[in-house]
């Protein structure tokens, strides 16, 4: 074979699941003479060290030398980095034979290999090597045979000389290493036999692709049997604690270790921010240290730690230290309620029902941090786009189906699912049409486009004034709250337009049920009536909806029940008034909520109950049945009195009543 010839036999083993692409980078490197160093780079745990062996793989097809080295199997001096490629040196050629060979020897022996075959000398864990980075950069590769190539892979991208001198940078192809796409995991999944499509989605909407996490809950799935309702607590935890110990091998202090805390416990962070939440001044250097982390990422305004990793510090703080947790905790809900009283900023109303812990807010308008790279933006209805409307209820009648979607919560271990039968969403489409919208104003209506034009849903929230009320009061759905009214506060809401009081949220849909993404956007535009200082009307026979906007503190009006959606749909009404500068008050009574949850959850850490069993323990201190906890968390009432008889057994007591006894003592 000539020096560089491709071995022509047919390949044995194809690139590994959802590294095509990364294959194809290194066909490339082997090839290019300009290309001396690869820099593959990535988090902990997703399979850098895999990649390389299979690189080795390859190369041996190919007759390549390949030199696979782990910075963690030799001390970090010149003459440890020596001796040690020359130990491996000899599985290819005689080496060196002194006990110290000197540099020079070592890269005569390369040079001779690299007369006729391709040398390839990779290094994993090059971050840990930072002791010799300068003498690796300046004497060996300057001094080696331009021939030799070199895979540096790490958890961080070369930064230094690496880039800021021209005659390094040149030389350098990097690649970095992404998370498995939703087409990668299955094919992923299906590698180790998981085929059942709502296994496939928990373990997707778990894991978000991450290669570690996906194979340590894929076993996990097939150790607890058919993982059809997965997240089922103990061995999910566990997982996470796993990724947790792995992520924070790269951290060095205990002073950094509490700033990575701090930086889980919010969604989004600066200086700033974690200076605030500490009560302290966060030092340059330590905060440079925190986002120089391979699990932190620079967005636009600020930074965010990846969201599976947020999650496992949380879970893992739990676990540690449930006082610390809930006492950062307090401090992050502090800090976002003084800054929208201050500022009443959309953006800030969003941090502030982030943050306060609602598993179900948080799962449904947080269900993921925007970096897929879709955007959307909310269009008003006007007569130029009318026509968008008339095709977007077209192609709905065409098309009724049931619809579906699920929200997961890493943290609580919980999946909230919504469904929308085919009878409800045929009678909504009864109900409301084009001319519904020119009743109430087209500027009730908006339409959710991404940047390419193209429309994913829409939105009507009525203004109520004296352009709409009548309607809203002979329309079907909101027509049972506003006859119900005194005259004194219909006529109260029977104002101008311009001194609207109040909003009637009458309709959303999409043109895909199932994206996540879109139902997210449209949703979270519907928190800024929050700052309106209005109040809010909401009727749905969805369990769904009637669960999230009590967790926003809607409050029911029983008068207002009605079965306009059909005699077996019965649908609730709620609203949630914030008239008279009430937005204070309201963040209070959310946060005092969180208060009082919190000792439940410390209780439930005391008793090391599950994610799912710590939400029945705190929906059974706050008075719900059987049958009530069973709705709300949307699983069958003999589930719960499973989780029960668990829960019974920890506590040591036999029933509710001691149940209620125990932790209330324990609170106090």
């Amino acid at each position: 074979m000539q020096k560089h010839e491709v071995n022509q036999r047919p390949l044995t083993e194809p690139a590994p699941i959802g590294r095509v692409q990364e294959f194809e980078v290194f066909e490339a490197f082997r090839r290019c003479d300009e290309t001396r160093i690869l820099n593959m780079h990535g988090q902990g745990g997703i399979g850098k060290t895999y990649l390389l062996h299979a690189f080795e793989r390859r190369s041996f097809h190919y007759g390549d030398t390949f030199i696979r080295m782990d910075s963690l199997d030799f001390t970090h001096t010149p003459q440890d980095f020596v001796r040690h490629l020359n130990l491996l040196l000899g599985s290819y050629i005689a080496p060196v034979k002194e006990a110290d060979p000197s540099m020079f020897e070592v890269k005569q022996k390369l040079t001779e290999l690299s007369q006729s075959t391709q040398v390839i000398i990779a290094i994993d864990n090059y971050e840990k090597m930072a002791e010799i980075d300068r003498w690796f950069r300046q004497f060996f590769l300057t001094h080696s045979d331009p021939a030799v190539k070199v895979i540096i892979s790490g958890r961080l991208p070369l930064q230094g000389e690496w880039v800021e001198f021209p005659v390094w940078a040149a030389k350098i192809r990097t690649m970095p290493l992404r998370f498995f796409n939703r087409e990668e995991i299955t094919a992923f999944l299906k590698q180790q036999n998981i085929t059942e499509q709502s296994t496939i989605h928990s373990l997707h909407d778990f894991t978000e692709g991450h290669p570690l996490a996906l194979t340590l809950a894929g076993m996990s799935a097939k150790e607890n049997g058919a993982l059809g309702s997965y997240v089922n607590g103990d061995s999910i935890q566990q997982v996470l604690l796993t990724l947790t110990r792995r992520w924070l091998e790269e951290v060095e202090s205990d002073a950094l270790l509490e700033l990575i805390e701090a930086a889980a416990m919010v969604r989004y962070f600066n200086q700033h921010t974690l200076s605030e939440i500490l009560e302290r001044n966060v030092p340059y250097q330590q905060f440079i240290a925190l986002t120089n982390l391979s699990f932190v990422q620079r967005l636009k305004e600020h930074w965010s730690i990846h969201e599976l990793i947020q999650d496992a510090i949380k879970v893992d703080l739990v676990q540690r230290s449930p006082e610390r947790y809930n006492r950062l905790k307090q401090k992050v809900i502090g800090y976002y309620k003084k800054r929208l009283i201050k500022t009443k900023h959309p953006d800030d109303i969003a941090m502030f029902f982030y943050h306060i812990g609602d598993e179900l807010i948080q799962s449904v308008f947080f269900h993921s941090k925007p970096t897929s790279g879709r955007k959307f933006y909310l269009e008003q209805v006007d007569e130029y786009n009318f026509d968008d409307v008339l095709h977007f209820y077209e192609k709905k009648k065409d098309d009724v189906s049931v619809s579906k979607a699920q929200f997961y919560n890493r943290v609580s271990n919980q999946t909230f699912r919504f469904f929308a039968s085919y009878e409800h969403n045929k009678t909504e489409l009864e109900l409301i049409g084009p001319d519904y919208i020119r009743k109430m104003g087209l500027d009730s209506t908006k339409l959710l486009r991404d940047y390419t034009g193209q429309i994913h849903a829409m939105s009507i929230v009525v203004p109520v004034h004296h352009g709409t009320i009548h309607a809203l009061t002979d329309e079907p759905v909101s027509r049972a709250y506003f006859r119900q009214l005194s005259k004194a506060d219909w006529d109260n809401l029977n104002r101008p337009k311009d001194d609207t009081k109040a909003y009637f949220i009458r309709f959303l849909d999409y043109v895909d049920p199932g994206d996540h993404d879109a139902r997210i956007a449209l949703m979270y535009d519907l928190l800024p009536l929050l700052l309106t200082g209005a109040k809010i009307i909401v009727s749905s026979p969805l369990p769904f909806f009637q669960a999230l906007v009590k967790s926003f503190g809607f409050s029911e009006i029983p008068a207002a029940q009605h079965d306009d959606f059909g005699p077996d749909s019965i649908s609730r009404t709620y609203e949630l008034d914030l008239a008279a500068d009430q937005l204070a008050e309201y963040m209070s009574s959310l946060t005092e909520d969180v208060t009082e949850t919190n000792h439940y959850r410390h209780a439930a850490d005391c008793l090391q109950l599950t994610g799912r069993e710590g939400e029945i323990l705190t929906l059974i201190m706050e008075g719900f049945s059987n049958s009530a906890i069973a709705k709300k968390l949307f699983v069958a009432e003999i589930t719960v009195k499973k989780h029960n008889s668990r829960i019974f057994a920890k506590a040591g007591v036999k029933n509710r009543a001691q149940l209620v006894k125990k932790v209330m003592e324990q609170s106090q």
